[in-house]
């Protein structure tokens, strides 16, 4: 049994995804399309116990992000750290990203240093949380600011303040 999402754009442009038997991961959320393709391989490369492969792939999606939010950025390292410094991210988000660099050039070039399925499994789930936080609740708390920032609200807000 397969669902698709509308996740803003249409359900012309949202994919398919199984219900049943459950699939590893979803996003349900709007992503850019090369985030999206990225984070779609990692979880195939999860399913199928790649998890070299499945590191790699999180480097991808962490470099397309970066190259989403700082085009100009030569390298992923360039990259976290400008988001960094324009207030994109916090330090935790930017360790957390630099982190994933690291395992994910591990996999990425022939070393002594092996890759299990636990350092895959929580690469993964961090790469999910920078998802989220910069896709779904950084856009969501931005709505429900602008929204919660009408006059008559400030207003209220003020007085309510004061009453404290």
């Amino acid at each position: 049994m397969f669902a698709r999402e509308d996740t803003g754009d249409g359900f012309e442009h949202g994919s398919y995804y199984r219900l049943w038997p459950p699939q590893s991961r979803h996003l349900g959320f709007a992503l850019a399309e090369i985030v999206r393709q990225s984070y779609q391989e990692v979880a195939r490369c999860e399913t199928a116990k790649a998890y070299v492969a499945a590191v790699v792939m999180v480097r991808r999606a962490l470099e397309a992000i970066t190259k989403e939010h700082e085009p100009t950025a030569r390298t992923l390292r360039a990259g976290l750290k400008a988001m960094l410094s324009r207030g994109l991210v916090s330090q935790e988000i930017s360790d957390w990203g630099h982190e994933l660099r690291v395992i994910g050039n591990l996999g990425a070039h022939a070393t002594k240093e092996s890759i299990n399925r636990l350092d895959a499994v929580e690469a993964i789930d961090f790469l999910q949380a920078i998802l989220e936080i910069l896709y779904d609740l950084r856009p969501k708390f931005e709505r429900m600011h602008a929204r919660r920032s009408t006059p008559v609200r400030n207003a209220s807000a003020s007085d309510s303040d004061s009453a404290e």
